[in-house]
């Protein structure tokens, strides 16, 4: 997009802002609950009219927001022109998740309109516009990693890196994963690293592990998937739908010195999902299983029969010979999935499970 026309838009997006300071105070507090969509919808509606007398009048306004979330919010199409809306009591945000970012690689320019909404100010609504990217203040790991939005920036960030992330065009997602590794590389203290694991291909699509790992030069670290396998096997509970069923797996990854701030993604990120040809959905963790199979096999071989006692919670004298063999510990095993599962087990679960039965 030319300066001149990027000019002109951020001016069409001065006049949206005015009418939305205008518009956007709601009637109670109580409309607060759910400002985002009512945000969203009259941000839509000042746009779809005001653009009409201006020279971009005859693009087509596509809103691919609401509860199915894409980014950014709204494609001016034939412009190739993004427009993200964000609403907050503050002007500092969790953005998307960086990897939106290169799937709208095609769009040549991404704008910003942010609400601030909060009735304890003289102006209770104030809306701020500008170029996406001037605003990017950050990235930090929650459950995967993903931009921090700062609306107080007046230019962009001085990282180098993390401007070479945002200015530079990448042929494919995991050469971006990896300038997005090397920004975050850049962050850490003395004596941690990061684990990477990056686009691991499944039927049910992509999952990102992002684990901190507190350095030590006398331990050998595991390649990811391993940790991931032998945590399926330790903790059959994962399998149920407990609201403590992460406890004793956090403790297990924090006892390897790993610190994971996404532990439920790495298990049930995504919902339930199709992946078997009966077209049932079942829960994410039976694709982690179906994707990790050779992982828990070896598992099944390569745990203690001390760590298996003691995660089984098996009484260690009289019941230490029922996990013998390899078959042994395999039937034990899929025996805790099953009363994990309970009523909800069916005959499409007990394949998947099948799967990693020792050969």
């Amino acid at each position: 997009m030319d300066v001149e026309k990027k000019r002109e838009f951020l001016d069409f997006l001065s006049i949206v802002k005015l009418e939305l300071e205008e518009k956007l105070l709601p009637k109670a507090p109580s409309e607060y609950k759910e400002y985002w969509r009512y945000a969203e919808k009259e941000t839509l509606a000042v746009i779809k009219e005001r653009i009409k007398n201006t020279s971009f009048k005859d693009t087509s306004v596509i809103f691919q927001g609401g509860s199915n979330k894409h980014f950014p919010d709204i494609l001016l199409d034939n412009l190739k022109i993004g427009i993200e809306i964000k609403s907050s009591s503050k002007w500092t945000v969790p953005g998307g998740s960086v990897f939106e970012w290169i799937k709208a690689g095609d769009l040549e320019e991404i704008f910003i309109i942010f609400c601030r909404h909060d009735l304890r100010c003289k102006k209770p609504v104030e809306v701020r516009v500008g170029d996406y990217k001037t605003f990017i203040s950050d990235i930090t790991v929650t459950h995967s990693p993903r931009f921090s939005i700062d609306m107080n920036l007046k230019s962009r960030p001085n990282d180098r890196i993390l401007r070479d992330t945002l200015e530079n065009s990448y042929s494919n997602e995991t050469e971006y994963s990896k300038q997005v590794a090397k920004y975050l590389n850049s962050k850490l203290k003395p004596g941690e690293v990061y684990w990477w694991s990056f686009n691991k291909e499944a039927e049910s699509g992509k999952y990102i592990l992002f684990s901190k790992i507190k350095a030590d030069k006398n331990s050998k670290y595991e390649a990811p998937e391993t940790y991931i396998s032998q945590a399926i096997v330790l903790f059959p509970e994962l399998f149920s739908n407990s609201s403590t069923k992460y406890i004793r797996v956090s403790k297990w990854f924090d006892s390897k010195k790993i610190i994971c701030p996404n532990i439920r993604d790495l298990f049930t990120a995504g919902g339930k999902l199709v992946i078997s040809e009966s077209g049932i959905k079942l829960p994410h963790i039976f694709a982690v299983v179906k994707e990790n199979q050779e992982k828990i096999r070896e598992a099944f071989t390569n745990l203690t029969t001390d760590e298996l006692v003691e995660n089984w919670e098996i009484d260690d004298c009289v019941q230490k010979n029922i996990i013998d063999t390899v078959e042994d510990r395999f039937r034990y095993w899929k025996n805790l999935v099953e009363q994990s599962i309970g009523k909800n087990l069916n005959s499409e679960m007990i394949k998947i499970v099948e799967l990693v039965k020792p050969e």
